[in-house]
């Protein structure tokens, strides 16, 4: 990952900003011209965090935003229980899985299953994602109508594989093992779209390849109550899966644990 910086001019703001760089280790810039030295900003403002490519004119920010406009209109008019996510992770008028989400990324998928119903607990193992995540459910918090979906969404900060083997290893009665299993590596882009392309290409590089989906399967299927899911491009080679829930742009490959 290329060399990243908190960045916070604001007086009102600048002690979160001292908070945020101490607890990711990065340094924390404070005036503009010290910007050419960074590819990449992590801005604390009063609209809310941001990461910006510091090498891109001009440079859109990614922004964790789970009440935006667009955002909102997925919750209301997305389909329900009848979208392919939905449908891939089994949600059902009486059933509304206990989902644990191995990579959370931006969050918009687990948050759209706890719209839903579902208890969802997100797991991001890159600290800058986790910071926006944190950043965009607490300001989502602001609004009380989002009170019920918030209620539903745990996040955690751990690397999925580690955090797996821990439920493996200690909870042998089960209590706390998710009805679903959901999985959406990072995978090397092969989407051509230069829009794509371009909102892509910050997280493939301060994320990362996720270079052990089968170990995550493997154990995944272990630990599984019902099933795991991996959200994959639709014209992804095919990977045996038990099913397949395809969508427009993406395709969900569903396997059964082992012992049900």
């Amino acid at each position: 990952m290329r060399n990243i910086a908190v960045f916070c001019n604001d007086p009102v703001l600048i002690g979160d900003a001292e908070k945020l760089a101490a607890n990711l280790s990065l340094p924390l810039l404070k005036t503009i011209p010290l910007f050419k030295n960074f590819s990449y900003l992590l801005k604390v403002q009063a609209d809310g965090l941001g990461l910006w490519d510091n090498t891109e004119r001009p440079s859109k920010a990614i922004y964790i935003d789970f009440v935006s406009e667009e955002f909102i209109y997925r919750i209301n008019h997305g389909g329900g229980k009848n979208q392919a996510v939905a449908r891939a992770v089994g949600i059902k008028s009486n059933f509304k899985p206990y989902v644990l989400d191995t990579t959370a990324g931006l969050g918009r998928d687990g948050f759209v299953l706890a719209a839903l119903g579902c208890k969802v607990v997100m797991i991001e193992r890159n600290k800058i994602i986790h910071a926006l995540l944190q950043d965009g459910l607490k300001r989502a918090a602001q609004y009380e109508k989002y009170n019920d979906i918030l209620s539903r969404i745990k996040l955690i900060f751990s690397d999925s594989k580690l955090y797996l083997q821990h439920l493996l290893n200690q909870d042998g009665l089960h209590r706390d093992w998710p009805d679903v299993i959901y999985i959406d590596p990072m995978f090397p882009d092969r989407n051509k779209s230069a829009k794509v392309k371009k909102s892509m290409a910050t997280m493939h590089e301060i994320v990362g390849i996720d270079e052990n989906v089968s170990e995550i399967l493997a154990l995944a299927l272990k630990i599984a109550k019902k099933r795991v899911v991996i959200k994959r491009l639709r014209l992804d080679k095919n990977m045996d899966a038990d099913n397949q829930i395809i969508g427009k742009t993406n395709r969900f490959d569903v396997y059964f644990p082992i012992a049900l």
